[in-house]
């Protein structure tokens, strides 16, 4: 509707296409000779309607472009060194980043960006009571926040209140601001790629912590 073109490929495909392109593609099987002929008969006389079934899953929101291109695998890990990069030029070492916001390749660049620079990942559940994710950036003593724009308003009176967060990474600020708290995760990047011909990913410590999760507290307050 918007004019770009998405290839979508189905992880499971017999066949696929490489390098830029991603479409899956269909295949006779060659000569393997199927064996199932008894089993999709009876298939076939199943009610689907009162029966078990199992669904393929598909999330639409995991296949938007991250910058308005076909996605690829390689923009993906470029995002991921960027961010790893701009995460150095903080200063960042095993600092605690917490992550809130909608399913996304933002989401994913992020959590990953933040394990393989040497940090602390800390993945929020976004329908948490606002309240209750506040005490949860306290309680984890979580050094940076990233967010998607559904929380731009709701992170707002809290910039440079928070005990701990010292900065606040919106994915989509609303408009631009001098307050050096906040810096946009496409600034932060831009930093990371400046940076980013010198980076490498750091050595870690295989039993260091590297992700800090929160139940989710079906039957009570959410723990660590």
């Amino acid at each position: 509707a918007d004019g770009h073109e998405i290839l979508k490929s189905d992880p499971f495909a017999a066949w696929s296409e490489h390098g830029e392109n991603t479409a899956s593609r269909v295949w006779k099987g060659g000569s393997y000779k199927w064996t199932d002929e008894s089993y999709m008969s009876r298939r076939a006389a199943r009610d689907f309607m009162r029966e078990p079934m199992s669904i393929y899953e598909l999330h639409p929101g995991s296949w938007r472009e991250l910058s308005g291109k076909k996605p690829a695998y390689r923009e993906l890990a470029d995002s991921i060194l960027y961010e790893s990069a701009g995460f150095a030029s903080l200063g960042f070492k095993d600092k605690r980043i917490a992550i809130v916001g909608e399913t996304s390749p933002e989401w994913v660049a992020s959590y990953i960006a933040a394990v393989a620079s040497g940090n602390v990942a800390i993945p929020l559940d976004r329908e948490l009571n606002f309240g209750e994710l506040l005490g949860f950036l306290e309680f984890a003593e979580a050094d940076a926040v990233i967010y998607s724009d559904a929380f731009n308003a709701k992170f707002a009176p809290y910039i440079g209140k928070l005990p701990t967060v010292k900065h606040f990474i919106p994915m989509s600020p609303e408009e631009n601001t001098d307050d050096p708290a906040i810096l946009s995760l496409s600034d932060l990047k831009e930093k990371g790629k400046a940076a980013s011909a010198g980076y490498t990913f750091p050595l870690t410590d295989q039993d260091r912590m590297a992700v800090m999760l929160f139940t989710s507290g079906t039957t009570g307050t959410s723990k660590c």
